[in-house]
């Protein structure tokens, strides 16, 4: 647990940040999109960290907004200085009641890496989850770590800009103009305009037609004062214009800068904006210079405003750095369809340089047979954005500058800010893999074709055998001899007939039992014409598939308990009737085979288990094998019920 001075500190931290329970918003939704991208889970969430529950920011793919912090992932990952990987979630102690574990959707993976603000204290996790046990490269990983500080930063940026609205700095009191009233004034001063706008933190200076600085802001004049050193600080009456061919344009914009501020000036523009670096000492600074018109024209020209946005750009650079270091290809297209950035294993991937792509539509990524139809596609997306695979069911193909195609899979992210809509597309490619799959299939299906074979070749054998006893029983004078030897070629004959079956079916691991019983009874009534003719046959069997090892004992169990019904159940010109039932149960796993008859039974002195009959022997014997249980009423002729549960 957290130390608990260092944790109430964190909290207070966490809290004056005043994030907690706010809306959803762009930038944390942005990351928590690209987390799950690079990382390639279905889910992902910005969580912060309270006193009682852990609260999502940001997520995709979870419907929850919070969970119990007793039991929630960023408590754990608070504690680790670096990434926390939980590959085997369900059965990890610290997070057995986890809502997004025990129910859906079903949490078996997670990652994590702590949100630091640059004080260090740790305010959340930024987390990714799956529902399959998987593993993260090394660039994945670091990845997760870049995004995590980007949040961070985006936190202390917040808590500063709240630090600096609770306590407004407070401009330095002016005596009120003689005879007027506040009223009066707040309507007609000047000087009371010009109190309010130094409140703002925003740095401008407003010029006249000339460019003559009628007006120049505090957080202007206060910036110059920290970074300009010896350059003296702008006056009102100064011409800006002329500061700037004076030395202010190398940090003001440069000589594009002056030039857009003259062609708003001079009526050939509207507006002007553009980006720049500042250097300072400790670095550099970037800012947006804008030039508008000012809204009473009689009063001013035009207003000059410079935007502090360095640590929008820090988050961009490390966006880019996110993007840049992601295992797959990355490429980002705008609504148009046209390519606004891709990443390095894009240029490994397609064979084109970077800038040989951006600018460009994203169907020259395409075979040109598919073109058509992506745009459609695309368009498609369009209308009904969200995350998710491209081309459900469908091969997917990419086309390299040197002509060749080669198979990916893609899936698809959205960015969706006040520049409009970003498609994000992470790229694998699939060629080996897909090239081992086609050599496993390639092996399987010649191990199908050589086992087969084999079937094939043990059922030739089989008859051969079978044939062969059964010449021989010809031959022989004595009846017992001749018997015995038909028994025998009819137990060769029902293996022969069970290798027949697997060599015919489409599954070699399994053979389709019902199909087998009724092919072993046609064969043994038909060897036993003399004593068929009176009989009668039912058979109630289940559509039950057996493995081979199951198979053949079973089957052999069948051929002694039906060949012996059929020769002494029915003495003389007796006729009756001989049951066959094979059902399986879902519930137990258990088979059940039932041979019966309404003949005259075994004569009730004999232990059918302990007989000198090699059938009834043989019997008991692959009755063990099956590791079931054989029992027998009387009632009524013989019942055999055969019990055996299923093995894998």
């Amino acid at each position: 647990m957290l130390e608990s001075k260092a944790e109430t500190s964190r909290i207070q931290k966490l809290h004056e940040c005043c994030i907690l329970d706010t809306p959803p918003e762009s930038n944390f939704d942005d990351i928590v999109g690209l987390a799950a991208l690079i990382c390639d889970t279905p889910f992902a969430l910005i969580t912060l960290v309270d006193s009682d529950r852990e609260w999502f920011k940001a997520k995709k793919g979870i419907a929850a907004s919070e969970q119990p912090r007793a039991c929630g992932f960023g408590t754990q990952t608070l504690l680790h200085p670096d990434v926390l990987v939980v590959p085997h979630v369900e059965h990890d102690s610290r997070f057995a009641a986890n809502p997004l574990v025990v129910s859906e959707p079903n949490i078996r993976f997670y990652a994590g890496s702590p949100i630091l603000v640059p004080s260090g204290e740790a305010l959340g996790a930024l987390c990714v989850f799956d529902v399959v046990q998987r593993e993260l490269s090394v660039n994945q990983l670091e990845a997760l770590k870049i995004l995590a500080r980007q949040v961070g930063t985006a936190l202390e940026r917040r808590h500063k800009e709240t630090c600096r609205s609770d306590i407004p700095e407070k401009p330095t009191a002016q005596p009120l103009p003689a005879g007027l009233g506040r009223q009066d004034t707040a309507r007609n001063s000047e000087h009371f305009n010009g109190s309010i706008l130094d409140t703002l933190s925003k740095q401008y200076c407003v010029l006249d037609d000339a460019a003559n600085i009628l007006k120049v802001s505090r957080p202007w004049l206060e910036f110059d004062r920290a970074y300009a050193g010896d350059k003296a600080s702008l006056q009102p009456g100064q011409n800006y214009l002329a500061l700037l061919e004076a030395g202010l344009t190398n940090d003001r914009g440069g000589k594009a800068f002056a030039e857009g501020i003259s062609s708003v000036l001079n009526g050939t523009l509207s507006d002007f904006s553009l980006e720049y670096p500042y250097c300072t000492g400790s670095g550099q600074l970037w800012f947006t210079g804008k030039v508008i018109l000012f809204p009473d024209q009689n009063l001013a020209r035009v207003i000059v405003i410079h935007d502090n946005i360095s640590e929008h750009k820090q988050l961009e650079d490390r966006l880019r750095q996110a993007v840049e270091s992601a295992p797959n290809a990355i490429v980002m297209v705008n609504e148009s369809g046209t390519i606004v950035m891709v990443n390095a294993q894009t240029e490994a991937s397609f064979g084109y340089a970077r800038t040989e792509l951006i600018g460009q539509m994203v169907e020259m990524l395409v075979p040109e047979r598919f073109r058509g139809g992506h745009i459609g596609f695309r368009r498609a997306y369009l209308a009904d954005p969200v995350s998710r695979p491209m081309g459900a069911g469908r091969d997917l193909y990419g086309l390299r500058k040197d002509g060749t195609e080669f198979p990916v899979e893609i899936g698809l992210g959205l960015i969706d800010d006040d520049n409009g809509v970003i498609v994000l597309s992470s790229i694998v490619d699939i060629t080996e893999r897909q090239s081992a799959h086609d050599k496993l299939k390639q092996a399987l299906k010649e191990k199908e074709m050589l086992l087969k074979e084999v079937y094939h070749r043990v059922k030739n054998n089989l008859q051969v055998v079978s044939s062969l006893i059964n010449l021989q029983a010809g031959n022989v004078t004595r009846p017992e001899t001749a018997d015995l030897l038909k028994q025998s070629a009819d137990r060769i004959k029902a293996m022969a007939l069970l290798h027949e079956k697997l060599y015919q079916s489409k599954d070699l691991t399994r053979i389709d039992f019902n199909e087998y019983i009724r092919s072993l009874a046609d064969h043994l009534l038909f060897g036993y014409g003399a004593y068929s003719d009176k009989l009668k046959l039912n058979m109630k069997i289940d559509n039950v598939f057996l493995d081979v090892d199951t198979a053949i004992p079973c089957g052999l169990i069948i051929n002694e308990l039906l060949s012996n019904a059929i020769k002494y159940a029915f003495p003389g010109d007796r006729c009756g009737e001989i049951g066959i039932a094979f059902t399986f149960t879902q519930e137990q796993g258990e088979y059940i085979l039932i041979m019966s008859d309404n003949g005259i039974g075994l004569p009730s002195e004999m232990d059918f288990k302990k007989s000198s009959s090699l059938g009834l022997q043989l019997v008991d014997t692959l009755t063990n094998q099956l590791m079931g249980q054989m029992s027998l009423d009387r009632t009524n002729g013989s019942t055999f019920t055969l019990r055996f549960t299923k093995t894998c």
